[in-house]
């Protein structure tokens, strides 16, 4: 453990960043994991064809997520813009859920199933996390406050999902699972802001300093012996 990492850490926005992040989309996790069956079943389905009828929301998180890595592997900087479009899905199916009309249990069902993809921005998130920050304690630390943010979004998710509210459709938790994705938008646009203007700086810092390539190679080798972090490394380049 090295203390300066971690005060380094400790002082760094963007951990704050993927922690309010982690909170925001696992907030989504109480409408769709822990009460998905008993929101199905307010559609007017069986308790067992609920259960049933959850199935094919593992598939829509699977595809999200598989086709985002896909995506990230081929085109250089795009966590970020994929990490915003697949918000959009989970919105509007918190919106036909909410606004739909239940006496046509088609509409409500298919947005049920737009929910899951929830799951592609987290992994987009921790793709960001991970190619972010350098120096190892700083990324334990890192993994220590989205693991907490999952938590604490886990734990806040079930107050969410009141019974009670079955014939408003579930007002407070798609509400909140909208208000939720927007807010993970907004945060992935202001930590982009950020990251690009850090780029900025740090190329026009190195064009004034000038040094040969085999200079530069020499700092790269010794930000990795030395476990450096994005902060010390100067030809560190963000991720976005």
């Amino acid at each position: 453990w090295n203390v300066a990492q971690i005060k380094e850490a400790l002082l760094d926005y963007k951990i704050y960043i993927f922690f309010l992040q982690a909170i925001s989309i696992y907030i989504c996790n109480g409408g769709v994991t822990a009460f998905g069956a008993y929101i199905i079943r307010s559609f007017g389905y069986s308790s067992i064809r609920s259960i049933i009828l959850q199935t094919p929301d593992g598939a829509t998180t699977a595809i999200s997520i598989y086709l985002s890595t896909i995506i990230v592997l081929k085109v250089k900087n795009s966590r970020s813009i994929l990490l915003i479009l697949t918000c959009l899905p989970v919105i509007a199916g918190a919106a036909m859920v909410w606004k739909g009309d239940w006496s046509n249990r088609a509409v409500p069902l298919a947005g049920y199933y737009l929910l899951p993809i929830f799951g592609a921005p987290f992994v987009l998130m921790l793709s960001l996390s991970t190619a972010n920050v350098a120096g190892a304690t700083k990324q334990s630390i890192t993994s220590a406050f989205v693991f907490a943010g999952y938590n604490v979004g886990n734990i806040i998710a079930p107050y969410l999902t009141l019974a009670s509210e079955a014939p408003i459709h579930y007002r407070r938790t798609f509400v909140a699972i909208i208000s939720c994705m927007a807010i993970t938008i907004g945060l992935t646009l202001v930590l982009d802001a950020r990251l690009w203007w850090q780029n900025r700086c740090r190329r026009q810092a190195r064009e004034r300093e000038g040094k040969s390539k085999d200079e530069i190679d020499e700092v790269k080798k010794r930000a990795i012996l030395e476990d450096w972090t994005d902060w010390q490394n100067p030809y560190f380049e963000y991720a976005f």
